[in-house]
């Protein structure tokens, strides 16, 4: 699916700048862990550093990442092939 980008105008008008949507799952909390389940084998994985690309034994999902950012991969609908098991550090 290729999302729409939202046009930010430029203070002098000569130049466009681009800014990506929000996602749905951006937080500004500190991430403790970054883990999902997958609903097709039952597996849970979890990523523990930055690079750290991890795929459950069917294949069919993987979450990337670390403490740093979430990173999902799926083939269709997040809602059908993974749980979100993930766990944050509020900022207050």
């Amino acid at each position: 699916m290729v999302e729409q980008w939202r046009l930010k105008p430029c203070l002098l008008g000569v130049r466009a700048s681009f800014e990506p949507p929000r996602r749905k799952y951006m937080t500004t909390d500190k991430i403790k862990s970054n883990k999902i389940k997958c609903l097709s084998c039952g597996c849970i994985i979890e990523s523990f550093s930055r690079h750290d690309f991890v795929t459950c034994p069917c294949g069919k999902v993987s979450c990337d990442g670390g403490k740093d950012y979430l990173r999902r991969t799926f083939p269709s609908d997040p809602d059908e092939d993974y749980e979100e098991l993930s766990e944050y550090e509020n900022n207050e």
